[in-house]
């Protein structure tokens, strides 16, 4: 009997310890999972003097609705994006959401078209809170998300911000 005991706490120990060790790349999307409200959206210019013009500042401009993939996946998760922006225009996003290892980058795969390169939006995460998220996203004047000198921005007289926060 005290043999059976000692081999379920030894089983159960090794389990936690297990599941304890997951990647972060693993346990960040999973702790994403969950409906937000996207609270804030800012979108503004910085110029290259480094000041800035913002041309959107606008509370409740939608929701991130996050979930598990179909089938399941352990560093992919699925994510339906609605977004108003200050002009009116509604926005839907459907596709999947991954992580990077450090929990420093989420990426909206394939949602600007259907290559798996350069098709993807990439967030930085700027605050990663249990119920608060701040997500910013950059480019320059030709293009928000891809701009074709985005190896070198020394150029740009400007640059772009997206800037959402999440709260659950």
């Amino acid at each position: 009997m005290k043999n059976i005991f000692a081999l379920l706490l030894l089983s159960a120990s090794l389990t936690l310890i297990l599941t304890s060790c997951q990647p972060d790349e693993i346990k960040y999307p999973d702790a994403l999972i969950g409906t937000w409200t996207i609270t804030k959206s800012e979108r503004m210019g910085i110029l290259s003097d480094g000041s800035v013009d913002k041309f959107e500042d606008i509370e409740n401009a939608g929701t991130l609705d996050i979930f598990e993939a179909t089938p399941p996946a352990e560093t992919f998760k699925e994510f339906v994006f609605n977004y108003t922006n200050f002009q009116g225009d509604k926005v839907t996003l459907n596709s999947l959401i991954y992580t990077d290892e450090d929990k420093r980058r989420v990426s909206f795969s394939k949602v600007l078209c259907g290559s798996p390169f350069e098709c993807d939006i990439v967030w930085t995460v700027e605050e990663n809170k249990k119920n608060k998220q701040v997500w910013s996203t950059y480019g320059n004047e030709e293009a928000f998300f891809y701009p074709n000198d985005r190896y070198d921005p020394t150029d740009d007289d400007l640059h772009l911000k997206w800037r959402i926060t999440l709260e659950k």
